[in-house]
């Protein structure tokens, strides 16, 4: 505990010495992860690379996940402040290997707590998503119907701007601005690029269409009403994503409390599990085992999305 604490003084001795930034390290080592240069590329990587299917470690994998549902809940710029947060936190995770001596459970609990920031914020940007997918549906419906009726876009997005929510009611504001600058399609190209959504997209390539021909408007609706098949299905999906959740916390936390059960058993038992190379083993694995499988279940969790 003594080695530990003089550990933490020494690195904020030097963060305040040197005069550091935490948001210019993080970024310049988000930068360092996510490029290649440090990596050598052998045929095998290239051929992955020329094929698009080169493969991506969990790490990159992870953070490169994280940035794409931020960027379609509207917060990319978050992701740098991420990558600060878990630099902290793995950190935090060898302070806590190095506590109990353990120099097998450093990487793993290094690897584990630098991915639990991104987790926390994937979960949180999906709840976003969400808000984002039901406003949407919303908004193109209402905006659909009216359209449908007057065959003018422009005068159906005015006539239910003020019903609209943000962040969508900002979209529309302005494809508006950009119609008596630039004109009705390249507005329209210009709304498609707003948000990352599928459905969002082939709506106003539909509406593009609509333009030039009117007899396609009859398109629109089906496209809006995959919004609200999708907004059924995961309704239906909330409930087995919850307890498959709940059931794997409840797996962890009596994991990692069977060790103090352990040594309110046994204390020679339990010294022999802190102390002994098998034991100290045993503690990585089971940790790693709990990681990798919370890594699971987000991924097997994650609400379903229009493809």
């Amino acid at each position: 505990m003594y080695n530990l604490i003089t550990f933490i003084i020494f690195c904020v001795g030097v963060y305040i010495v040197f005069d550091l930034n935490l948001n210019q390290i993080s970024s310049n080592m988000f930068d360092y992860i996510m490029s290649d240069t440090y990596k050598k590329k052998g045929i095998k990587s290239q051929v992955y690379l020329l094929k698009g299917k080169k493969k991506q470690n969990i790490i990159k994998k992870q953070i490169l996940e994280t940035e794409r549902m931020l960027r379609i809940s509207r917060r990319e710029n978050k992701i740098s402040f991420i990558f600060g947060v878990s630099l902290i936190f793995s950190v935090i995770g060898i302070l806590i290997a190095s506590s109990f001596q353990n120099i097998f459970l450093i990487p793993t609990l290094a690897v584990g707590f630098l991915l639990i920031p991104f987790w926390y914020f994937q979960v949180s940007a999906e709840n976003a998503k969400k808000e984002i997918n039901e406003e949407l549906e919303v908004s193109l419906s209402v905006i659909t119907t009216t359209y449908l009726r007057n065959e003018n876009i422009v005068k159906s997005v005015e006539e239910n701007l003020e019903y609209l929510n943000e962040p969508i009611k900002t979209f529309f504001k302005d494809f508006l601005f950009d119609v008596n600058s630039v004109g009705i399609e390249n507005a329209l190209y210009k709304l498609k690029s707003k948000l990352e959504n599928p459905i969002f997209n082939e709506w106003c390539d539909s509406l593009i269409s609509c333009q030039n021909d009117r007899t396609l408007k009859a398109t629109l609706m089906p496209i809006v009403e995959k919004l609200n098949d999708i907004r059924v299905m995961n309704s239906k999906s909330e409930a087995m994503y919850y307890a498959s959740r709940q059931e794997f916390l409840i797996m962890a936390i009596m994991a990692i409390g069977a060790i103090p059960v352990i040594k309110s058993i046994g204390q020679e038992f339990y010294d022999a599990l802190m102390t002994s190379n098998i034991g100290k083993i045993t503690i990585s694995v089971v940790a790693g085992v709990i990681l990798i499988s919370a890594y699971m279940v987000l991924k097997i969790t994650r609400p379903l999305e229009y493809k």
